[in-house]
């Protein structure tokens, strides 16, 4: 292992090298218990927090804009974590509120596809970037395939509108 995978470690000799086949010593296996329980967060696994404290921390959170090297590593941190089946189920439920993403469509609703991208000529009405292809609902409600509840986004635009979804209703009735 070369001794630059750490960033911290630079010019520093791993404490299993030239050891293939031989057995480390005792040194060397609690040396490497006290760096693996450093580096990890175990002190926090199964630790509850109390309602008031995890108020707080989402209180502080709010509003907070984060550049976008915090947001990759963030990003990255939970990249090949495995959730519970429980998670993934209250996750599934909380993004999909009980299934209202399955309604279906209206029954003329490809012809109106065409119309509404035609009608803003296949531009994304938020960042302007050709082609646009999604269909945005202002109103989020299927159903309603009227001309003026509809409009044409980008894919990162129209994922974009799924959160916050007051400020974006506001922000395309305002623009009309």
């Amino acid at each position: 292992m070369p001794s630059g995978i750490y960033p911290n470690n630079k010019g520093k000799v791993p404490w299993n090298k030239g050891l293939k086949g031989r057995k480390p010593t005792i040194k060397q296996i609690e040396y490497w218990k006290r760096m693996k329980n450093r580096k990890s967060v175990k002190y926090w696994l199964g630790k509850k927090m109390s309602e008031e404290h995890k108020r707080k921390i989402s209180e502080g959170n709010k509003g907070k804009i984060r550049s976008e090297e915090t947001r990759k590593k963030m990003s990255d941190s939970s990249k090949g974590k495995k959730m519970s089946i429980e998670a993934c189920r209250k996750m599934s439920i909380a993004k999909w509120r009980g299934g209202l993403s399955f309604l279906p469509y209206s029954t003329d609703w490809t012809k109106t596809l065409r119309s509404i991208r035609e009608r803003d000529h296949y531009t994304c009405q938020i960042c302007k970037i050709e082609p646009a292809v999604d269909v945005h609902h202002i109103d989020y409600n299927k159903l309603n395939c009227d001309a003026n509840n509809l409009i044409t986004l980008c894919r990162k635009c129209h994922i974009k509108t799924n959160f916050n979804r007051e400020k974006w209703t506001q922000y395309f009735y305002g623009r009309k």
